[in-house]
């Protein structure tokens, strides 16, 4: 198994596409695991036609939602594909908000 290192601030500014091709944001940040060098989150600044989809206000609101690194997919170019689609995203966000209300 080959393992790739990536400048993680090369990441920041990218495009994050869906698995649907739907433009969903870019990124803002990327939250790193120190212990085991994994993405843990990636910070999405999210366009206004899907921050509707999400039920966010659009109006004088930077929408920047949390994904799940494990919904990264492939990097190529400027743009970073996800695993899932626009319609399943925030089920999944929903879930990491629950779960850092607990914590």
């Amino acid at each position: 198994m080959v393992k790739y290192m990536v400048n993680l601030e090369k990441i920041k500014g990218k495009k994050v596409v869906a698995k649907n091709g739907m433009m969903i944001g870019k990124i803002e940040d990327v939250e790193l695991d120190d212990n085991n060098w994994a993405v843990t989150n990636v910070d999405v600044k999210l366009e206004d036609n899907v921050a509707k989809l999400f039920g966010e206000k659009t109006f004088m609101k930077k929408n920047i939602v949390p994904l799940p690194g494990s919904l990264m997919g492939p990097i190529s170019g400027d743009t970073v594909y996800l695993s899932e689609k626009v319609a399943d995203i925030p089920s999944l966000i929903a879930q990491i908000e629950t779960k850092r209300a607990i914590l």
